[in-house]
């Protein structure tokens, strides 16, 4: 039994990503700060963040180290969804922002140094620290002056850096500009945003859980 195939034996949320809840059988990616199980396509955007904040690893075609593997077997994703539940932020209420301001926040950030302090056997800290500028989430520009980058320029998706070809097409994300491929912008976000208002394609960066909002 592998180390992902434990995971699962122990928890059968730790088969799902923990930001999108798509399947990880397949290509199971982990956050080392945060022992918590992503898919491809969410290990893609928390590469952006920083590995500071979030270093992403491949369970399956990495090498873990010593470290990495001791915080998958103290952590995974049942284990932060229940920290979540305990200081009142809960589970929903945090996968319902933006994925960066999710791992930006101080709920996030207090979870990281629990979890460091706990894998070396100290104290566990309690506090919520103000974020750094340099922590804060970038400012999204408004929708009137989002450069869209042209298609032709776009070889790869920006989300998951997978080349582009005649099966995975570019699509542009309504809220960013960037161009993306299909399984990272798996469909139309309802949240009307002026001047859209109608249903628009947004990158799993920009609005993780896109749901109708009545």
């Amino acid at each position: 039994m592998d180390q992902f195939e434990a995971l699962v034996a122990r928890a059968a949320a730790n088969g799902c990503c923990f930001d999108c809840g798509r399947s990880c059988h397949d290509h199971p990616w982990m956050s080392v700060q945060h022992a918590i199980v992503l898919c491809i396509q969410c290990a893609g955007v928390h590469r952006a963040f920083g590995v500071d904040v979030s270093f992403v690893r491949s369970i399956k075609l990495d090498t873990l180290t010593v470290k990495e593997s001791a915080l998958l077997e103290c952590g995974g994703n049942p284990e932060f969804a229940a920290f979540l539940d305990e200081r009142g932020e809960g589970v929903a209420a945090f996968l319902d922002t933006t994925v960066e301001h999710r791992y930006f926040s101080s709920i996030a950030d207090l979870y990281r140094r629990r979890l460091a302090a706990k894998l070396v056997g100290g104290d566990l800290p309690n506090d919520l620290r103000p974020l750094s500028p340099r922590a804060a989430p970038p400012k999204r520009a408004p929708l009137s002056t989002i450069e869209w980058k042209p298609r032709l320029r776009a070889k790869r998706c920006e989300v998951c850096l997978k080349r582009f070809n005649i099966v995975r097409r570019r699509h542009h994300c309504r809220r960013c500009g960037r161009c993306v491929c299909e399984p990272c912008s798996p469909r139309e976000c309802y949240r009307p945003l002026p001047p859209v208002v109608k249903p628009s394609r947004h990158c799993v960066s920009c609005v993780a859980k896109p749901s109708r909002e009545n």
